[in-house]
């Protein structure tokens, strides 16, 4: 195991997860994702996309914090209690998803079949990215990884990079 392997399983033993943060840029947003909530609580990884960084970070360690404390988040859920003015709603993502954005959770569980749920975050207004009168300006930030097919679950955008790679 290398630094970061050894690192990300210390903090699996010693807080529950660890929180995986990859870098956006023109063509991708940003997005940041648990590691170890399946194993330390049976409770699927969660991954958020298109905010900063640092906010990513909080918010699925904020996720990990109710799932300690015995919360269980579920597909389809508008949950309460987890953003300042609008609840998110979390959503299956599909296992084919898994590898480019969970890869370093494939890594943490050896081949082994976990689950995730993806935290869609509302607009200003309360809007989700699914529904009419979504904030343009936020359109693209968050991938529709519950969807199979790459052009609804991706865009052209997101779709581009990752056939790049």
């Amino acid at each position: 195991m290398d630094e970061i392997d050894l690192r990300v399983r210390r903090d699996v033993d010693t807080f529950g997860w660890h929180v995986a943060k990859i870098a956006g840029d023109d063509a991708a947003p940003p997005w940041a994702f648990s590691i170890g909530l399946e194993e330390r609580f049976a409770h699927p990884e969660v991954v958020v996309f298109g905010m900063e960084l640092d906010v990513l970070h909080r918010l699925v360690n904020h996720v990990g914090d109710e799932v300690r404390r015995g919360r269980v988040f579920v597909d389809g859920e508008r949950a309460e209690r987890v953003l300042a003015h609008h609840p998110p709603v979390f959503r299956s993502v599909r296992p084919c998803w898994h590898e480019a954005f969970l890869g370093n959770a494939g890594w943490f569980y050896r081949g082994r079949p976990f689950r995730a749920l993806q935290c869609f975050w509302p607009d200003a207004n309360g809007a989700l990215p699914w529904e009419p009168g979504f904030d343009a300006a936020w359109q693209g930030r968050q991938p529709f990884l519950f969807e199979e097919d790459e052009a609804r679950a991706l865009g052209p955008g997101l779709a581009a990079v990752l056939r790049a790679e």
